[in-house]
């Protein structure tokens, strides 16, 4: 698992590191421009993320998503990926509120998800 970010929240994901203190999680290598993330993104079989930018890319390059959203007025839309299996987290009150659990949650009936498309293209109705 690669922890992706922006070069100004290095320190922030050194801390995610520590704190999970597993040797299967480490950060992607620092981007300084749109493309090279772009094509770090590319490379990932799921994508968690609660930023719409990932989101985009996911549908253009057919990643499974977990969409993970802070709660906007009830008049705005939600946007969802296109084409590609998604799971979406809205959590009330804020994003500070949201636990692993509920992501870990999330992550898997996208994995379930995944399985059953994969599925109905290999095996015939």
């Amino acid at each position: 698992m690669i922890i992706l970010f922006h070069p100004k929240d290095r320190k922030l994901a050194d801390d995610i590191i520590s704190r999970t203190q597993n040797s299967q999680i480490t950060l992607a290598a620092e981007t300084y421009n749109f493309s090279e993330y772009a094509e770090q993104l590319r490379s990932c079989e799921f994508v968690l993320s609660p930023d719409t930018s990932a989101l985009h890319l996911c549908s253009a390059y057919g990643i499974p998503v977990v969409g993970i959203y802070a709660p906007f007025p009830p008049e705005l839309h939600y946007w969802t990926p296109i084409g590609v299996p998604y799971e979406m987290i809205i959590q009330y009150p804020s994003l500070e509120s949201l636990e692993a659990g509920n992501v870990i949650e999330h992550l898997e009936k996208l994995m379930n998800k995944v399985k059953l498309t994969i599925s109905d293209k290999i095996l015939p109705a």
